[in-house]
């Protein structure tokens, strides 16, 4: 799906590149304005039905939204890609509500607008946020309790990769599996995302060895780059 955005949609100014920071697997999708989407319309790539690769995907203006109580708006500045997306693209049951869909499951950037009774947050602030959906347009919702703040020492194309795949590594590690100096760990589909994260995560928390499977041999250089020890290719 990377590729295709990229390769597809030539005038969409859309850049899809990996993350900087090697602890995150995920890819980020540039905004598509890059001066920002003021009046009443903005800029959103969708898809308009089910599809096994772009033939379906568009950039159109589209009706920004505006937060409800409780959420907050944000001004798109990147937007993580993830596995779910590729599989609300393809129809896959559960991702989609309706069509025209647009994806986008993470994001960072900077507050628009807060919802009613939200608190904590101001306007321009920079942050990070998982959404409902979305996610690929100039400006986002999401529920003010999935947004937190980025520091400015963290690029915001680092933190849109963060809420999904690292998020997800971390609590696996320390608060499911309470991870212990000295242990192993053991993870199956350490080649995707989440898998990367916690190569990354685990020395951290004091992993001893890192041993990885994988379902294909192509698939085994991914975890090693990524920090596992051992990759084990699973039989058939």
């Amino acid at each position: 799906m990377n590729e295709a955005l990229h390769t597809t949609l030539p005038g969409a100014d859309l850049i899809v590149r990996r993350s900087s920071y090697n602890v995150l697997a995920s890819y980020v999708l540039r905004r598509m304005s890059k001066d920002g989407d003021k009046g009443s319309s903005m800029r959103a790539l969708r898809f308009t039905e089910a599809a096994i690769d772009s033939s379906r995907t568009e950039v159109a203006d589209v009706e920004p939204p505006t937060p409800e109580a409780g959420e907050i708006s944000i001004d798109v500045a990147f937007a993580g890609i993830n596995f779910a997306d590729v599989m609300a693209r393809r129809g896959d049951a559960g991702y989609v509500l309706a069509w025209p869909w647009i994806p986008g499951l993470e994001v960072a950037g900077t507050v628009r607008e807060v919802g009613a009774g939200v608190t904590g947050f101001a306007r321009g602030q920079r942050v990070a946020a998982l959404t409902s959906g979305g996610g690929f347009a100039g400006i986002s919702v999401s529920n003010a309790a999935l947004v937190v703040g980025v520091p400015e020492v963290v690029d915001l194309s680092i933190a849109a990769a963060a809420p999904i795949a690292a998020t997800s590594a971390w609590l696996m590690l320390n608060d499911v599996a309470h991870v212990r100096s000295g242990e192993s760990v053991l993870m199956h589909a350490a080649s995707g995302g989440v898998g990367r994260a916690v190569a990354q995560l685990a020395p951290i928390l004091g992993a001893r060895r890192l041993v990885g499977t994988v379902g294909t041999a192509p698939k085994a250089d991914a975890p090693r780059a990524a920090g596992w020890g051992t990759a084990i290719v699973r039989s058939p």
